[in-house]
């Protein structure tokens, strides 16, 4: 699925959520507003949101083929990302 900056990253995680992803490093205030807006209402607490970056990852031994990798710093194949870690 083609995203672009400012729409959600939506994953399938086992056992729920680890992490929200937004395309682009966006405002912290937008990004909180994006993420509050798409997930009304929001049933678990996240930490402050983090500019970070990512890329797809190819795995064919698993039971979805692709996954996000985030990284700290940009690199080849890497796109903005804003991160909201769930608070467990």
């Amino acid at each position: 699925m083609k995203t672009k900056d400012g729409d959600i990253i939506e994953l399938c995680w086992d056992g729920g959520p680890e992490a929200f992803y937004i395309r682009g490093h966006i405002p912290f205030a937008k990004a909180k507003e994006i993420l509050l807006d798409y997930y009304e209402p929001m049933d678990c607490k996240v930490e402050e949101p983090v500019h970070k970056y990512a890329r797809w990852s190819c795995d064919a031994r698993v039971e979805y083929d692709h996954s996000l990798m985030d990284y700290n710093d940009p690199g080849r194949g890497r796109f903005k990302i804003t991160e909201f870690k769930r608070i467990w």
